[in-house]
């Protein structure tokens, strides 16, 4: 007796190996791939210097990319936060 493939694909984790990541490069590059790409050069010379996958800078150049974070926003702005501070390391 055969199973069918929805049987072994839902109940045994399908047969797909898992994927190790293609390319590995350092943040920093990426920062300043996309700092020179803004500044003077095309996408495919810095893509080329810096060793960053094009869709890698694609999705970063697009409007799709926030450099956001998770949380709700700040209750302070940075000076009042520093005010804050300042008090507390006073108070002590």
């Amino acid at each position: 007796m055969t199973f069918p493939y929805f049987f072994i694909h839902q109940h045994l984790g399908g047969l797909r190996k898992q994927q190790e990541k293609k390319y590995v490069y350092n943040p920093a590059d990426l920062r300043a791939a996309l700092s020179v790409i803004h500044h003077c050069i095309t996408k495919k010379s810095g893509r080329e210097k810096y060793v960053i996958p094009r869709s890698t800078l694609q999705f970063q150049l697009s409007n799709k990319f926030l450099d956001s974070f998770i949380g709700p926003p700040p209750l302070h702005s940075k000076d009042e936060e520093q005010v804050l501070v300042k008090w507390v390391t006073d108070c002590s």
